[in-house]
């Protein structure tokens, strides 16, 4: 297991958040926030603000895809630039989202943006979260579980 376990706050008089081993961990100064652009990540997007402006912190707000589905059905060696192309042109559109999303929702926060392309969304938070020293990861679900995530 990587990393700690932070427990869950329950009021007013328990605010410090500590490690499993109960030691007071320092205010974060970076939160990656992690989008699949639905409506239900809103509000991962909203929380992570409120604790960024509320901490001084900054964000790192990433989207995650998979770029197999946009492998082209189509001979490469006649078209070799296609799936290239379509990569390019499907992580640019996500990046002006959000950059909207850093103007409108993450106001007042030093906001950054990264589209990640790997096949597993999971690694590739953790891994840019290692790579830019992120201290609190937030990340929104959408709500499904057991049989209706595997659809």
């Amino acid at each position: 297991r990587a990393g700690f376990v932070v427990h869950r706050c329950t009021g007013p008089a328990d605010r410090d958040a500590r490690t499993e081993k109960g030691q007071i961990m320092d205010p974060p100064r970076k939160i990656l926030i992690a989008t699949d652009l639905s409506a239900a990540s809103d509000s991962a997007i909203e929380l992570g603000g409120s604790l960024a402006r509320g901490l001084g912190a900054s964000v790192l707000l990433v989207c995650s895809f998979d770029p197999s589905p946009l492998l082209p059905r189509v001979n490469l060696s006649t078209a070799p630039n296609v799936w290239a192309d379509a990569m390019k042109e499907k992580e640019a559109a996500i990046g002006r989202i959000l950059k909207k999303y850093c103007a409108e929702s993450l106001v007042c926060t030093q906001c950054e943006t990264r589209v990640l392309t790997e096949t597993s969304a999971a690694k590739a938070i953790v891994d840019c979260a290692r790579a830019e020293d992120v201290n609190l990861i937030v990340v929104g679900s959408h709500g499904r579980t057991g049989l209706d995530l595997s659809l």
